[in-house]
């Protein structure tokens, strides 16, 4: 197990409690965890919330997600590889997360809120341990890196494209099995 793995296990207890005091004075939040024990225990501390998990049957993880689309549920429990890809929430501003080093993990989570329609500002409370620095730091340098990327990309979308025509003029020669 990883130093930071073991930072994560020892502090799961920490940082649940600080998850479900954060989103306390949210009406709708999600909270995405990485470990069942921080699933499990996130349900425990706050039983308004509904965890969604790999292992249950896929209808009943349908029922939750359309029900807390709707509004019908107000807090759910999830990781990002369950439901961090395609899924759009506006109704919703507020999400704590629990970092690991996947950047892209990271930001489809916290993009589920930031879509077209998003009529409000959106809280994304990170929460780690002292021992998750790097983890952190990390996080913020793909940040940037994304950041620039998209800025290259951006301008070249924007820029002139000129291709260079070549002329072949040489007999092509086929394979005496092709002929």
């Amino acid at each position: 197990m990883t130093e930071v793995k073991q930072e994560q296990q020892m502090t799961i207890e920490n940082r649940c409690i600080k998850a479900v005091e954060l989103a306390q004075s949210h009406e709708t939040s999600v909270y995405w965890c990485n470990y069942n024990a921080e699933g499990d225990l996130l349900q425990a501390l706050d039983k308004t919330a509904y965890q969604l998990k790999g292992s249950m049957d896929i209808d009943k993880k349908e029922d939750i997600l359309l029900n807390f689309a709707k509004g019908d549920i107000k807090k759910i429990i999830t990781k990002a590889k369950i439901t961090a890809f395609g899924l759009n929430w506006q109704h919703c501003n507020h999400t704590t997360y629990f970092p690991d080093w996947s950047y892209e993990k990271y930001y489809q989570a916290i993009r589920r809120f930031w879509r077209f329609g998003q009529l409000n500002d959106v809280t994304a409370d990170l929460i780690i341990s002292d021992g998750q620095k790097r983890v952190m730091d990390t996080l913020i340098l793909k940040t940037e890196k994304a950041k620039e990327m998209f800025q290259i990309l951006n301008n070249t979308l924007h820029s002139e494209v000129k291709f260079n025509k070549k002329e072949f003029n040489k007999e092509i020669i086929l394979p005496t099995f092709l002929k």
